[in-house]
């Protein structure tokens, strides 16, 4: 069940002789600042253009803040030459960015990790840390931390995709098996890595998605306007953001118009040309691309309502902390709500066509309710959902991480045969490589 604070992290212990319940705590000490490899294989520009690196940009800040040290280790998708990578020079924190061969050597990063003198390493999707992070924290003797924007099979089943699940159930229940500390954005997200995974509850750390503070923008006034505008928000490459989008321009716009002909629906975000070019007959819909944060702002200050009408998915919606930090109306299937269920003025839609068109009628018939409504959903993610909180989330999950692994709590640490723990063999002293019948 969600708290108010649905991020709050605390373990509680029942001591069965006294009956009485305690906050869990470690046998080893924890550091107060942590230096931090954040590994991850992604394409990383600024704005950030997924909800991935949007957490990765914005969380990295946020900690430095709090006095940890963050190093970013990237895979290089992007930059064919070291001065493309210019444009990343303001950020403020040191980045190694590796061809994909190097990134994916072990023994390399080891050597990485060892020089940096990392006290942490957290990788930010489980593929990564399967390929890289079992043996990665092996070879340097370092704690890790995995972090999950989606469940992997969740998201390809609600694709309609089941081919792969059983190898993503496997990929990533033993990831979130061996790390040790997993991280995940919803209530939701954490029962199926409960349940599906059978990882144990003291292990998962909730940290959603948050906002930056203060918010330099103001909320405009949208009710004595004469346009109205339905925006859509993401990354359409991603199929749910398409799938939602496609289905809206398809089966929802033409009787839209006919209650309301000023309707426009603007998409905000990268966008495959097949949807640009299958589309461009539409009156009334325009993309703009990929924003930077002031032309974002004028954008949203445009708009009238917020749509996240996904089918399909996991994890957090970035675009729903967007729509409501600027006080927008936010209409939201319940997948697309995930992990804000708490903000009690969310308009979910069971995502029929008859549904969405009942929910945008009353905004725009009631302008003045619809504004309410985004204030409150502003003053809910301001109040709650600030990255200085979530960071607090996160300093758990590190303590955890480090603590356990320093006490020897380590999980799966070494994969020797188990017969070996039968002590039938004595342990030797040679270390001499033996050659027999080298001809």
């Amino acid at each position: 069940m969600y708290t108010k604070h649905f991020f709050s992290n605390k373990v509680l212990e029942f001591n069965e002789t006294d009956n009485t319940i305690s906050e869990r705590s470690y046998n080893s000490p924890t550091k107060e600042n942590y230096r931090i490899g954040i590994i991850i294989d992604t394409v990383l520009t600024l704005p950030p253009l997924t909800g991935v690196t949007y957490r990765l940009y914005h969380l990295s800040l946020s900690l430095i803040n709090k006095g940890q040290e963050i190093i970013w280790i990237i895979c290089n998708r992007n930059f064919n030459q070291p001065s493309e990578a210019e444009i990343l020079k303001d950020i403020p924190i040191k980045m190694h960015i590796l061809h994909e061969e190097d990134f994916y050597n072990i023994k390399l990063l080891a050597q990485l990790v060892l020089v940096e003198g990392l006290d942490i390493l957290q990788f930010e999707i489980s593929q990564t840390f399967f390929s890289l992070g079992i043996n990665l924290r092996r070879l340097s003797n370092k704690p890790c931390v995995l972090e999950n924007h989606d469940i992997e099979y969740d998201l390809q089943l609600s694709l309609g995709n089941n081919e792969r699940v059983n190898e993503l159930i496997f990929m990533q229940a033993l990831s979130c098996k061996i790390a040790d500390a997993v991280v995940c954005m919803t209530q939701n997200d954490k029962e199926l890595i409960m349940q599906k995974f059978l990882i144990e509850p003291e292990k998962i750390i909730l940290a959603p998605n948050g906002i930056e503070k203060p918010f330099k923008h103001k909320v405009p006034n949208k009710t004595n306007k004469k346009n109205k505008t339905i925006v859509f928000l993401g990354n359409f490459f991603y199929k749910p953001n398409a799938d939602s989008l496609v289905y809206f321009l398809n089966n929802i716009l033409t009787d839209l118009k006919k209650l309301f002909p000023e309707i426009n629906i603007k998409a905000i975000g990268m966008m495959p040309n097949e949807i640009l070019t299958r589309y461009d007959y539409l009156q009334g819909f325009t993309c703009t691309g990929p924003l930077n944060h002031a032309l974002l702002a004028k954008e949203l200050a445009l708009s009238d309502i917020g749509m996240c009408n996904v089918f399909s998915g996991s994890g957090m919606k970035v675009k729903i902390l967007t729509y409501a930090s600027f006080g927008l109306p936010i209409i939201a299937t319940s997948r697309g709500a995930a992990g804000y269920e708490d903000i009690p003025s969310l308009i979910i839609t069971d995502g029929s066509k008859r549904d969405i068109i009942k929910k945008i009628s009353m905004l725009l018939k009631e302008p003045h309710k619809a504004a309410q409504i985004g204030k409150e959903n502003r003053s809910y993610v301001q109040k709650h959902l600030l990255w200085n909180n979530i960071t607090n989330a996160m300093k758990y999950a590190y303590d955890m991480a480090y603590a356990s692994f320093h006490s020897k709590k380590v999980y799966l640490k070494s994969f020797k045969p188990f017969w070996l723990e039968e002590n039938r063999v004595n342990k030797l002293t040679c270390r001499k490589h033996i050659i027999v019948n080298d001809k």
